[in-house]
């Protein structure tokens, strides 16, 4: 295992403070109705220019809506999985991360619009992940990027292929990872006043929404739990003040008791999915280099 800790820059820290104030406005989600985060999220979305710079095509690939991205020369290819609890989000609220991830890995991006919870439960998201999986990864390399729920999204469909025999990923790449709906971890409280994105009684009530009568500990849901002895080159990157802490700290464990290649990034200062943040906090930036370094890597190893 490589753990390297990144330190906060002053501006990241007061870009973080404005979204802080910013954010405080909008209060905790789990007082916000589910159909109001959904048009708010894509009311900012809407506001946000179109990614220059890469060709974004709308597709559907094993009945699943898919937005292909690509960026000016491509070689090899990321499946992207966002985030946004299993509940909120799209691939189209998502574009403009997916095509930063394009440009930094160099790899064509699928970014999957898999259903969400709770008129689609586990194992919706699953199943669409993996048949998209099917349909895109057998004739080139394939790496796995997923944020927030992605990251635990991208851990099951990991293990979901691996399990079925399918091709198997390059590497994985998880930003600030859901990965224990458990919610049992220490840094849910202890970090409690530093998050500024995430809270513990919002959590549990998307969690209830996307598990449905599937209980918080099965490792199908919470992969943080299971065995991951099988799984490919690991990156987890994951902020110091943010109240998902331990599940990235939990994920790197299970990889390092397996023998398995991981590297931990530790962001000094920031908070839950600060790539998000945009151009206000440099370490968004920064953190979006990091795996598209990691990405180029993996896709263009040599046995």
């Amino acid at each position: 295992m490589t753990t390297e800790t990144v330190l906060a820059t002053p501006e990241g820290l007061r870009g973080l403070a404005h979204f802080r104030a910013l954010l405080a406005m909008h209060g905790d989600d789990a007082d916000t109705d589910l159909e109001i985060r959904r048009a708010r999220l894509k009311a900012m979305a809407a506001a946000v220019p179109r990614p220059r710079d890469v060709t974004v095509t709308d597709t559907v690939i094993n009945a699943v809506r898919v937005l292909q991205i690509d960026p000016p020369s491509w070689s090899g290819q990321a499946v992207y999985l966002h985030g946004g609890a299993y509940v909120v989000g799209s691939a189209d609220t998502h574009l403009r991360m997916a095509a930063k991830y394009a440009l930094a890995s160099g790899a064509r991006v699928w970014s999957i619009d898999y259903r969400l919870a709770p008129e689609h439960p586990y194992p919706a998201a699953v199943d669409d992940a993996t048949n998209v999986w099917r349909g895109v990864s057998e004739n080139m390399p394939t790496v796995i990027i997923g944020d927030s729920a992605g990251g635990g999204l991208a851990l099951a469909l990991a293990r979901r292929v691996l399990s079925q025999g399918l091709s198997r990923p390059a590497a994985i790449a998880l930003v600030s990872p859901w990965a224990d709906l458990t919610l049992a971890n220490n840094s849910i409280n202890t970090k409690a006043e530093a998050e500024i994105m995430l809270s513990k009684r919002g959590l549990a009530l998307d969690a209830e929404r996307y598990c449905g009568g599937v209980p918080t500990c099965d490792p199908n849901v919470s992969p943080a739990l299971a065995d991951l002895h099988d799984m490919p080159p690991l990156l987890v990157q994951v902020g110091s003040d943010e109240i998902l802490y331990d599940d990235a700290q939990m994920i790197v464990d299970r990889m390092e008791a397996a023998g398995r290649n991981v590297r931990l990034q530790i962001w000094q200062g920031m908070t839950h999915a600060w790539p998000a943040y945009g151009d206000l906090v440099p370490e968004a930036a920064a953190s979006v280099k990091e795996v598209g370094l990691f990405c180029r890597k993996w896709l263009n190893h040599k046995e």
